[in-house]
């Protein structure tokens, strides 16, 4: 899986977590680095346990709390990153 397949399937889930159906690809682009707790995302903590299950079901994937602790899941872009860097090194290019 490439890093944009990534992105796409984040599009997807963050559209289910805000329950908003016409959030653009242009709006989600905008916010990939903008914290999810801050006024672009104004995530809550249940929206953030939701990105978090969601995120490691549908990618297979783990986050340490260390990572957790560090900011690696405070952002889209980041948590991409970490998506993608957990992906087997066949999956992605």
């Amino acid at each position: 899986m490439q890093k944009d397949e990534v992105y796409a399937l984040m599009f997807e889930i963050m559209k289910k977590i805000l329950y908003d159906l016409s959030l653009t690809r242009d709006a989600f682009d905008k916010g990939l680095n903008s914290p999810l707790t801050g006024n672009y995302w104004n995530l809550n903590a249940l929206q953030l346990v939701y990105l978090f299950c969601e995120t490691e079901k549908r990618f297979n994937v783990h986050f340490e709390s260390k990572q957790l602790i560090n900011y690696q899941f405070n952002t889209i872009q980041r948590i991409t990153n970490h998506v993608v860097d957990l992906l087997p090194a066949s999956n992605h290019k």
